[in-house]
């Protein structure tokens, strides 16, 4: 019995964190513009200023596309509170699951979707059940990175 207390309040605790960690992630810092500097012609040239542009009229820039961590990730979503690089603690080493799966990713990404049943250990599944609700909800670029990250172990 207290076997079960103690996995349920561990479970807990670990969905509370990765929780907490999914809120900061999400916030966004605010996209500052930068100021146009006005071009003024070379005297003996053929070359014209252009005209400055005010703040509201400058084009909007998309933001550069960042290459995405997986070891960030990992830890940002708490998954490394329970998983370890080569020691098996609350859950299973990433060395021991990179090895179960042997870089089969379609069956792990499955399994991180929700959609595929534990390998590595089976017995652990009510505690990873919590973890699995944020993994799902993860953009899928974002998966493959976590996905890359623990099976390259």
């Amino acid at each position: 019995m207290k076997k079960i207390v103690g996995v349920a309040l561990l479970s807990t605790l670990v969905l509370m964190s990765c929780q907490k960690k999914e809120q900061v992630s999400s916030i966004q810092a605010p996209q500052t513009q930068t100021p146009v500097i006005e071009r003024k012609a070379t005297p003996g040239t053929d070359q014209q200023p252009q005209p400055q542009m005010s703040m509201e009229e400058k084009p909007a820039q998309e933001p550069a596309k960042k290459s995405i961590d997986g070891k960030t990730l990992f830890a940002s979503k708490g998954c490394s509170s329970c998983h370890q690089e080569n020691t098996d603690t609350v859950g299973p080493s990433l060395k021991k699951i990179a090895s179960t799966y042997q870089s089969d990713r379609t069956k792990l990404t499955a399994f991180l979707r929700g959609e595929g049943k534990p390998i590595v250990d089976p017995s652990k599944e009510t505690i990873m059940k919590p973890q699995i609700e944020i993994t799902k909800k993860m953009p899928q670029e974002e998966l493959n990175a976590v996905v890359d990250y623990i099976l390259e172990h």
